[in-house]
């Protein structure tokens, strides 16, 4: 039990890095596209922020299930 909850707060944080990590790439990339630098209409908006969080968990949660299903094929039935 301890090493779940462990694993869920190390997800937890990883899907808060992404979050910003991916916040920050699009504000970046925004700017040089646009060459504007003010984004307070789009980070004054919590649909926009409860998307973007949403996208980073899920993708945090698939990579965990994806190792997971790797973790079973590789081991022997015995070992799990």
């Amino acid at each position: 039990m301890c090493l779940c909850i462990w694993s869920g707060a190390m997800s937890g944080m990883q899907g808060v890095k992404l979050y910003y990590n991916v916040l920050e790439a699009m504000l970046a990339a925004e700017e040089s596209r646009t060459q504007r630098a003010n984004f307070t209409s789009l980070l004054s908006s919590n649909s926009f922020h409860k998307c973007l969080a949403a996208c980073a968990f899920e993708l945090i949660v698939a990579s965990y299930k994806m190792v997971r299903s790797m973790i079973k094929w590789l081991l022997p039935a015995k070992l799990q």
